[in-house]
């Protein structure tokens, strides 16, 4: 229940809230408060209103003090007289009370307790007689209350003053204030960002230690398996020794043999043969010569990747790559020779049917005019020459040193494409095309055992050709063409035209479906789904175009490449000063080149084949496809996460924790950004990296579906060809777009780090 207060402590409180807001001046605070204390109120009631104000709203100083003063002077004189009301103060009070407003009816609450106190004075006339002489001092008092007034109004007005300007200043401070806060937020960003950074800088060093470990670990394997290789390529260098040996003795065996065996009537055969082994000891020796020179380079090869050793990761696992391929061609080899062996006995026995069927046409013959007669003699004796090649008295390359060419001018262009068809089927398999570092010991010896077979065969042919010629017609014969074109590397051969350029696996002719089905949920990109045909064999770049063989290109040519580069720190971001050699993480020689755009591989392939000779290009989507697919149906050559991470480089858990947030391979391939040609598993056509590491450009314009699409493997070249289509996704790619069918495009000059080149070399005229 609230304390029930008195009329005078209300009055005091309402006087005091009148000064506070600013409607009653001090002076009739002072008048007040002095009336209330001569009417008889306590002191200590009107000590306890000033307290609660205060509480909420307390007075200026020298009010508070005066007050206290006047309380404390009440206190010691108590009780104190009333004073009657004087006319001239109670007419200020009043005039006042009026300015005040809501004071006015207080003031008359008080002139009626001044009634009752003025009756009570009368009762007390000697005290009136007292007081009359204090009047005067009254007045006087009031004259100094006067002057006081004034000062403490001026003084009002000074502090009102004084309010207006810290209004003013506290303005400019809430404004400096909000300035700061600002700058304070920038501060937090800026810090938030120092703070992010440190924190990935601190991750990537993490990174590099791991990586310089791993890198120290692959360095000391890479070292035995140099070891290893130098032990291999010694033994293979004293193979070779044992093999010229061999053809030395044996070259000295069958020349015995023949002079045993001679007679005079085979004088001039047996000149011809000892004229044969002096022309294959002088191929010998100049292999021999080309096999040491290229030993020579080998070594300094191996010298220049011993001192690669310290800088690179990746050797290694080229080498075993390199081993690998060599184990499948000396299986292929193998395969080769006994389907080679079978088909040469199929060949004897064709043989055996044509001479007797050119036997049952000797009467044919006879009736023939004379030069035709002179080229069956002729493709008679040729016949002769090729079993005594069989019997190993002859070689047939002597045969082929002084053809006779065929006197009939229709079949005159016939006989010198048919002679150098002999001579390419006996040499080919000394020297593949494109074989510039020489045939391994194991495939020499697999060559040497080839070669009788190959050149009887040749020479099969060439008598089955002779005989079905002289059957013809000689109409017939004048239609014949007088070119035959030669045949295409076999599929699977290696080309590598010169020392800096990339390799280039042959791929078969073949076909296969294109695209995505319809009721699989893809893209429209990569539909309909249609069946391409590519009916000639071609050869494909085995690895994405590295860092060291773009180099070449460069330096022979001061290609311009000005303008930047896209990289990812984070976020995809064009920088000026990045390029092909600084894509915005580290790299080697051996890894794919970045940063070049779909016209700097063009240029790319023109410089190449102005170098050496031959055609190179771009592939077209349909060629990339199929070769990424590897005469299979699937669209990746993995089936788990685990097969990703060893079949491809690719956004992986390495890469995760690099960059927090992407969606990646539920493996650890150890690559972040690229990683060396190489050095994953190839695909079922022997190569590398189609899938995975760098996107790679392909010649078709860009056309949002394959409608109207090519199906005999050519490019789409018509049209807006603005932009230009990709394949095989990279290192920044996540599990959706790693697959085979996966289309993407950039405009020509667009050049960022997640995209290389891949070439094509024709093989076929």
């Amino acid at each position: 229940m609230a304390t029930a207060i008195s009329l005078p402590a209300s009055t005091f409180r309402k006087v005091l809230k009148g000064f506070e807001i600013g409607g009653l001046p001090y002076t009739d605070v002072q008048f007040h408060l002095k009336r209330l204390l001569a009417a008889g109120t306590s002191p200590e009631e009107l000590q306890e209103v000033l307290r609660r104000c205060e509480l909420i709203t307390p007075l200026p100083d020298y009010a508070h003090a005066e007050v206290m003063r006047l309380l404390e002077e009440a206190r010691d004189h108590a009780p104190a007289l009333p004073v009657e009301p004087v006319p001239e103060l109670e007419a200020n009070a009043e005039g006042e009370a009026d300015s005040a407003g809501e004071l006015a009816a207080e003031l008359r609450i008080t002139r009626n307790a001044l009634a009752a106190e003025h009756s009570k004075t009368r009762e007390i006339s000697r005290a009136l007689a007292e007081r009359i002489g204090s009047e005067q001092a009254a007045r006087a008092r009031s004259e100094d209350v006067r002057r006081e007034s004034e000062h403490f109004q001026g003084e009002l007005r000074n502090a009102r003053h004084l309010l207006s300007s810290r209004d003013a200043v506290i303005a400019q401070m809430r404004v400096s204030l909000d300035e700061c806060n600002a700058q304070i937020g920038e501060l937090r960003k800026e810090h938030a960002a120092a703070s992010t950074t440190l924190e990935s800088r601190g991750k990537n060093v993490a990174q590099l230690q791991t990586d310089l470990e791993s890198s120290r670990t692959r360095t000391a394997t890479l070292s035995a398996d140099l070891a290893a290789a130098r032990a291999a390529l010694e033994t293979e260098q004293r193979r070779r020794q044992e093999i010229e040996k061999a053809s030395v003795e044996k070259l000295a065996l069958n020349e015995a043999a023949l002079q045993r065996r001679s007679h005079a009537e085979r004088d001039a055969q047996l000149a011809s043969l000892r004229l044969g082994h002096e022309k294959a000891a002088a191929v010998l020796e100049t292999r021999a010569k080309t096999l040491e020179g290229e030993l020579q380079a080998a070594r300094r090869r191996l010298d220049a990747m011993t001192a690669e050793l310290k800088s690179t990761q990746e050797a290694a696992s080229a080498l075993n790559a390199h081993n690998d391929r060599l184990a499948a061609q000396l299986r292929a080899g193998q395969s080769e020779l006994g389907a080679t062996r079978t088909e040469r006995d199929s060949l004897r026995a064709q043989a055996a049917a044509l001479q007797s069927k050119l036997k049952d046409n000797e009467s044919l013959i006879d009736k023939m005019p004379q030069p035709v007669r002179s080229n069956a003699q002729r493709a008679a004796e040729f016949q002769a020459a090729v079993k005594q090649r069989e019997s190993g008295r002859m070689e047939i390359h002597a045969a082929a040193e002084s053809p006779a060419r065929i006197e009939n001018p229709k079949l005159g262009d016939l006989a010198p494409v048919a002679v150098a068809a002999v001579a390419a089927a006996h040499y080919a398999p000394v020297l593949e095309i494109g074989d510039v570092e020489g045939p391994k010991p194991a495939q020499a010896r697999k060559r040497a055992a080839l070669s009788p077979m190959i050149g009887v065969g040749a020479a099969i042919v060439m008598i089955a050709f002779v005989a079905w010629l002289l059957g013809r017609h000689p109409a017939e014969i004048a239609k014949m063409p007088a070119v035959i074109a030669a045949a295409a590397p076999k599929a699977g051969t290696v080309l590598h035209d010169c020392p800096t350029c990339p390799a280039f696996t042959v791929l078969p002719a073949g076909r296969f479906q294109q695209g995505t089905k319809a009721a699989d949920d893809a893209s429209p990109f990569e539909k309909p789904l249609h069946i391409v045909a590519i009916a000639y064999p071609f050869a494909i770049s085995t690895d994405a175009v590295t860092v060291d063989e773009f180099r070449a290109f460069v330096a022979a040519t001061g290609h311009k490449m000005q303008g930047g580069c896209d990289t990812y720190d984070g976020s995809w971001r064009h920088r000026d000063d990045s390029s092909w050699e600084n894509p915005g993480f580290p790299q080697t020689g051996s890894h794919p080149v970045t940063c070049t755009s779909w016209n700097d591989a063009k240029a790319y392939a023109a410089w190449l084949s102005t170098t050496t000779g031959h055609h190179y290009r771009l592939p077209s989507a349909s060629e990339w496809e199929y070769a990424a697919r590897a005469g299979g149906a699937a669209v990746q050559p993995w089936t788990d996460a685990a097969g990703a991470c060893a079949g491809a480089n690719v956004a992986d858990i390495s890469a995760g924790r690099r960059f927090p947030g992407w969606a990646v391979f539920g493996c650890d391939d150890s690559f972040v950004f690229t990683a060396p040609v190489g050095s994953f598993k190839a695909n079922a056509f022997g190569l590398n990296d189609m899938l995975g590491n760098v996107f790679q450009w392909t010649e078709d314009c860009w056309r949002a579906d394959y409608a109207d699409a090519p199906i005999d493997g050519s490019a789409r070249t018509g049209g807006d060809c603005s932009d230009h289509e990709l394949r095989g996704g990279s290192w920044f790619s996540n599990p959706a777009y790693v697959r085979a069918n996966y289309r993407n495009h950039f405009a020509a000059d667009y050049r960022t780090s997640s995209v290389g080149i891949r070439l094509v070399r024709d093989v076929t005229s």
